[in-house]
């Protein structure tokens, strides 16, 4: 009988991984079920796979269900769902991120990051002009609804929602979100890059600038103590007495750091929404060249893909 392609690779996978796993060989198993060695090895070299009626033996000679013979590593840990969404986050490949998020977040219903990866695809799938069906677009709504409403604080899911609700032209929805969003973050005013268009959007942007600026000045004077923050981190580090102590002293440089990368991306994103397109770039300069003098050129890249801006998206590729 004829397997597709997905099949062939699950089920090859997991019979190499059980056998491996039991140190059992090829030629034992093809004992077992009464067949050649070389079908074994096709089978984990996923050029055929078993028929079903064979699969019964397998799953009793391993000790295992039938579904187990079927389950992908992402089916079995978010963990490596997550790095899938990250490399197509990665390719921008905006309509498979949006298609195989939700796949996941039907698999994992309780993790709140799928969520975001759902709502990041579809937001710039509309801002790329990409082609997404309407079921799609609807059930990214419908799963970020649910998910700001189990998590009232989870201010990216809750931001990327409004984004997607205005590009849908749902504006009554995206305010009743936008309104869960805390006055005193960016986000809040960042939406207007979303929910307005032509004089409007010009309008939000000049009564918005003397925020950007008063968040911008706010951002730079953090930022200036960053010297005696890692000092204070650096001397804690060495008074630790315990090995659980220095490694929460690493993990808050590190955490220190990132924030502060942060910080920088959203000045970046300030200047560019109040119009400063000079100052835009230079922030964003600066933000790179700090992401390679701390090893944070993964987490800049991370942070730049999910909040990138339609003009910028060349930088990332």
């Amino acid at each position: 009988m004829s397997q597709n392609k997905s099949y062939m690779s699950a089920v090859g996978q997991n019979i190499k991984k059980l056998r491996t796993d039991s140190k059992t060989s090829q030629a034992h198993l093809a004992q077992f079920l009464g067949i050649q060695t070389q079908t074994v090895s096709k089978w984990e070299r996923e050029i055929c796979a078993p028929d079903i009626e064979k699969l019964p033996e397998i799953a009793a000679f391993f000790g295992v269900s039938i579904d187990e013979l079927f389950r992908t590593d992402s089916e079995r840990s978010p963990d490596a769902a997550i790095s899938q969404l990250k490399k197509l986050l990665s390719e921008l490949n905006f309509q498979a991120l949006c298609e195989k998020a939700l796949e996941f977040a039907i698999a994992f219903p309780k993790n709140k990051e799928f969520t975001e990866y759902i709502l990041i695809g579809a937001v710039q799938s509309l801002q790329c002009d990409l082609p997404v069906s309407q079921a799609t677009l609807e059930q990214a709504v419908n799963i970020g609804k649910r998910t700001a409403a189990e998590h009232a604080d989870a201010y990216g899911i809750i931001y990327n929602l409004c984004a997607l609700l205005y590009l849908l032209k749902r504006n009554k929805e995206a305010d009743f979100y936008y309104d869960m969003l805390c006055p005193a973050t960016l986000c809040r005013q960042m939406l207007s890059h979303y929910k307005f268009t032509g004089k409007a959007r010009e309008k939000a942007l000049k009564e918005n600038i003397g925020m950007y600026h008063t968040f911008i000045a706010t951002s730079l004077s953090l930022l200036a103590d960053e010297e005696k923050e890692l000092s204070d981190i650096v001397n804690y580090r060495r008074q630790a007495m315990t090995h659980q102590e220095q490694a929460f002293a690493y993990t808050g440089k590190k955490r220190f750091l990132e924030i502060n990368l942060s910080l920088l991306l959203a000045i970046r994103a300030a200047y560019a929404e109040s119009g400063e397109s000079e100052k835009a770039a230079e922030a964003f300069s600066q933000a790179e060249s700090y992401a390679q003098k701390h090893g944070l050129q993964n987490h800049f890249r991370s942070l730049l893909l999910k909040h990138v801006f339609p003009e910028e998206r060349d930088l990332c590729v």
